[in-house]
């Protein structure tokens, strides 16, 4: 996949200089710098859902993203949340969720779900999709030490048994250091790579 973005503006203010990078089809790639510099901007570039800005992102192939919140649909239980977003079957995503703990949890509502649960479910339901690239923005900052630790060591696993190009962003530089191949930091304004 190659990254070669010559500029983003938002009206009047230059957001991101020249970024160029390309990442391996099973590379593990962390983004990082301070708040506001532009990583989610830039991970949503890379994902299509942001089309404004000077230059292109390629082979990508089919991308799966998980946002900073569990983006799952209130009313729809946990199975029905990766059926309909991934086109599994319900044998497929019971299985998908007992292998990240959550077999008794399938037919529950997100609402009756723990934020980790929550995310858990986001996270197999973005594997579902047997991605080539996975796009992760932040996913586990709002959740305490421990928990966020348990859902690195199931992210990892989740990636030895299926391999995949990942672009994480991150604050946390534990994270980058267990999860990344490489880290790729932005800094600046307009933000670069340094």
């Amino acid at each position: 996949m190659r990254v070669n973005v010559e500029g983003k503006w938002f009206g009047d203010s230059h957001v991101l200089g020249p970024i160029k990078f390309e990442v391996a089809a099973t590379e593990r790639v962390a983004l990082t710098g301070p708040s506001g510099i532009g990583k989610s901007t830039l991970l949503r570039m890379i994902a299509g859902l942001d089309t404004t800005f000077d230059g292109e992102v390629s082979g990508a192939g089919r991308l799966a993203f998980v946002f900073q919140e569990p983006t799952l649909m209130p009313w729809r239980s946990a199975r029905d949340n990766i059926v309909l977003a991934s086109n599994v079957t319900a044998d497929q995503a019971d299985a998908l969720l007992a292998s990240v703990g959550l077999k008794e949890k399938a037919r529950l509502y997100p609402t009756q779900l723990s934020l980790g649960q929550r995310r858990r479910v986001a996270i197999v339901r973005a594997f579902a999709r047997k991605p080539d690239t996975l796009l992760m923005d932040e996913p586990f900052a709002s959740l305490d030490l421990e928990a966020a630790d348990s859902m690195r060591g199931l992210l990892s696993a989740l990636l030895a048994e299926q391999p995949m190009r990942l672009i994480l962003v991150t604050h946390d530089a534990n994270e980058a250091a267990t999860l990344a191949d490489r880290v790729i930091k932005l800094d600046g304004n307009p933000a670069v790579i340094v």
